[in-house]
């Protein structure tokens, strides 16, 4: 059973263990899908309203395409769930097998190598998901209903922390990797990543507290 089957409360007690796994990205993986889930109710509750069916023809399909995306990014969210876990584990098996001779000791490593880059491609894809969510909520904002604003609030909120909580575990992991120089390019993809969040984070925020002042 994986933990996407699990109830909500068997979840959150598999978090709350003395396990590492599941931890902080299938953590972030929920948050992000959490916030895609919000922006797809932000859309059910707009669309065939009065306001909405005013809206110019091109303004409709680019909400619809927007809220497609968002249903994209939720079930590829959802995944990463149990993924994360997954490659988390990957690398705690690495790290369990045997080391007595040399030659163990160059498949170790190895291995160690090959699962430290599934632990770092699992956060890097929450975290492009996450982004992408953040930059689509700028259309869910434009058109979704006004009485909905705290929830498209929320959504930004999430997907900020969805990404710079993958972010942080792709960090975690570099050290771990003996290609320098692509442990380098990741930590300038997240620095530049984590920029951009913050920009469209507090303009969305921003927008929204307004909004909600009328």
């Amino acid at each position: 059973m994986g933990l996407t089957d699990l109830s909500l409360t068997a979840f959150l007690d598999e978090i709350d263990s003395n396990s590492p796994a599941p931890g902080g990205g299938s953590a972030s993986a929920l948050a992000g899908a959490l916030a895609a889930s919000l922006a797809k109710m932000v859309g059910a509750l707009t669309i065939g309203k009065k306001k909405y069916e005013t809206l110019a023809e091109e303004c409709k399909l680019e909400f619809v395409s927007a809220l497609q995306m968002m249903g994209e990014i939720k079930e590829d969210l959802h995944r990463a769930i149990d993924r994360d876990t997954e490659a988390f584990n990957q690398v705690m098996d690495a790290y369990k097998l045997p080391k007595s001779t040399e030659e163990e000791k160059a498949f170790r490593h190895q291995q160690i190598q090959k699962a430290t880059l599934l632990a770092i491609a699992s956060p890097e894809m929450i975290a492009t998901a996450a982004q992408k969510g953040l930059k689509t909520m700028e259309i869910i904002l434009k058109v979704g209903n006004k009485n909905t604003l705290s929830d498209m609030g929320v959504a930004v909120l999430l997907f900020s922390s969805a990404l710079e909580g993958a972010i942080l575990n792709i960090k975690i992991n570099l050290p771990g990797l003996d290609d320098r120089p692509l442990a380098e390019a990741y930590t300038l993809k997240n620095e530049s990543m984590l920029k951009e969040m913050e920009i469209n984070k507090k303009r969305l925020l921003a927008e929204i507290h307004q909004a909600i002042l009328g």
